[in-house]
């Protein structure tokens, strides 16, 4: 209180003895503060710079009176700690029900000195809803966004108020979304299902929620077939974000297990399609009967299905690229659509004989492609005569038919024969295998051959020569007479070039035209290979003997009644 007149306010303070109890008579002490003033100055002290309880008195001195000095009695001052506390909250799956949570119980830390407090609950909305040292909260919490947020966080709050002052501490409810996002698992760099044979991949795993600390996770894989086990991928550690397959050749399911929070551990999982390699079921080359106009090819391949998958599963169908090759040389190339599992081309590119055969690609997979058998097309048959070169007065002589694959392979398909001379008068019987010829004169086979359900009808001739009557009226058959032997001294007539040869040939007449004329080529024993008609006003003549064999070969010209050896031929 104020005394009315100056003074000197000191104030004593000293710890307070060991045994707890402060002295009752005054003196010693440290001189704490010291103030003039014309009232009684309190005492301040700072309890963060005291080390324990104080005894404390105060010495007034005054400027006049009887009583100039006076002495307080002695005071405890008593350093009191503060109340701190802890709760431990709770962690629960939310499933989409709201969640009341368990009883909260603080944990009080309180020095031996501690404060006298009070304390009160508030909810996560911050309303007081008791004063008691433990609460049940009766509040049944529910998330917001369970679809989107991994979690969500409520808190219950003790407030503890004393002489220190205000405390408060927390108890956490976290409910964690059992719907939150699991996390995405994708082919990096993206590519779309179904793989190619023999690919490998690199998986790459985002987790959807992060509340996990430290972050984990595990690779597993099973076999596309549902019955198949799943097994850990080996190897793979637990938070890897990025797993590379190898080489895959058969299609499986590869997944992450994740986990968030106190929910059920869930997976994240991506079907990886392998496809089957490409399989050929038919290829086929067929030509027309007489293998003259068209080769016609055509080649199926299996559906496209994915490897390891119960049988037949269809994947993603692709486009398809088919190669169709002639002897080693691109003839043609088409495109087919997806889904489509067969192609066809038509080659018209004369010679049609050779060896076929196709390549078909998956355009979606460049290595993934496959090449069928190759199947060989044999140029038409063709009918064959053999007999002799003449006829001897009035014997009767045998002219033999046949039919082969040039140059002598006999023909592998049924055909039927027919004999006519040059007139059109049919002799013989009919598909026999020779006729009687009691005439000289040109023959005529024909030969029908079934091919693929179709006819091929091929003519060949034959010129059956009479002997002829030498200058002495003596009958000679079987007389040539050679160019060179008949003109020792000119040169001779014809000419023939080039020889050797490779296939072609001309034949040139240097002195006029020959009359009446037919042109043959034989073998060396003489079988008659080829016979041209020769015209009158022709002076020059060209053919080809590609499908002859290697070797020697005589051209001999029939004119006016005279049978000349004109060269000898060889083909290379």
């Amino acid at each position: 209180r104020s005394l009315g007149r100056y003074c000197t306010v000191t104030w004593y303070v000293q710890p307070k003895p060991a045994n707890g109890i402060c002295p009752t008579v005054t003196g010693g002490g440290t001189l704490y503060q010291d103030n003039l003033t014309n009232v009684l100055e309190p005492l301040h002290l700072y309890p963060q710079s005291l080390t324990g309880d104080l005894c404390v008195y105060a010495v007034v001195h005054l400027n006049d009176g009887p009583c100039t000095v006076l002495t307080s009695n002695i005071a405890c001052v008593q350093l009191c700690g503060p109340n701190t506390c802890t709760i431990t909250g709770y962690d629960y799956c939310y499933t989409g029900t709201c969640i009341t949570p368990g009883p909260l119980t603080p944990v009080f830390t309180s020095p031996l000195n501690a404060c006298i407090s009070t304390v009160e609950w508030c909810d996560p909305n911050g309303i007081v809803v008791s004063n008691s040292l433990t609460y049940t909260p009766t509040q049944c919490l529910s998330m917001t966004n369970p679809l989107t947020d991994c979690y969500e966080d409520f808190y219950y709050t003790l407030k503890i108020n004393d002489l220190c002052g205000h405390r408060e501490c927390k108890a956490r409810i976290r409910l964690y979304s059992d719907d939150a996002p699991k996390g995405t698992l994708s082919v990096l760099p993206f590519e779309a299902n179904t793989l190619c044979p023999n690919e490998d991949i690199t998986l790459n795993f985002i987790p959807g929620c992060d509340s996990d600390d430290p972050k984990t996770w595990t690779w597993h894989t099973r076999p596309c077939d549902p019955a198949g086990a799943c097994s850990p991928v080996p190897n793979s550690g637990t938070m890897n974000e990025n797993w590379n397959t190898n080489i895959l050749s058969q299609s499986a399911w590869y997944y992450v297990e994740t986990q968030n929070g106190v929910c059920p551990v869930d997976s994240v999982q991506l079907l990886l399609e392998v496809k089957d390699p490409l399989a050929i079921i038919l290829f086929d080359a067929i030509p027309d009967p007489c293998v003259e106009q068209m080769v016609n090819l055509s080649i199926s391949w299996i559906p496209c299905t994915v490897a390891g998958c119960p049988p037949g599963t269809p994947c993603t169908p692709c486009s398809h690229t088919v190669e169709w090759y002639k002897d080693c040389t691109l003839i043609g190339t088409t495109n087919e659509p997806p889904g489509t599992t067969s192609s066809s081309f038509s080659y018209t590119t004369l010679p049609l004989a050779g060896n076929y055969y196709a390549v078909v690609k998956d355009d979606c997979c460049p290595n993934n492609e496959a090449t069928s058998q190759v199947v060989e097309v044999f140029p038409a048959c063709v009918p064959v005569i053999t007999g002799p070169c003449f006829r001897c007065e009035n014997e009767m002589v045998i002219l033999s038919d046949m039919s082969v694959i040039p140059p002598t392979i006999p023909c592998p398909y049924l055909c039927s024969y027919s004999w006519s001379t040059s007139g059109g008068i049919i002799v013989g019987p009919t598909n026999g295998p020779s006729i009687v010829a009691d005439a000289a004169g040109t023959y005529d086979l024909t030969t029908s051959c079934v091919v693929n359900g179709q006819v091929c009808v091929k003519t060949t001739s034959y010129t059956l020569i009479q002997c002829q009557r030498a200058v002495s009226g003596v009958q000679e058959c079987a007389v040539y007479v050679d160019v060179e032997e008949l003109l020792p001294n000119e040169v001779s007539p014809v000419r023939v070039f080039p020889n050797p040869t490779t296939g072609d040939i001309s034949i040139e007449w240097n002195i006029g035209s020959p009359k009446n004329a037919k042109l043959f080529i034989t073998d060396a024993t003489g079988r008659i290979l080829r016979t041209h008609e020769i015209p009158n006003t022709v002076t020059q003549l060209t053919t080809n003997i590609d499908e002859f064999a290697p070797g020697m070969y005589f051209i001999k010209i029939l004119s006016e009644d005279k049978l000349y050896e004109v060269a000898k031929l060889v083909k290379q």
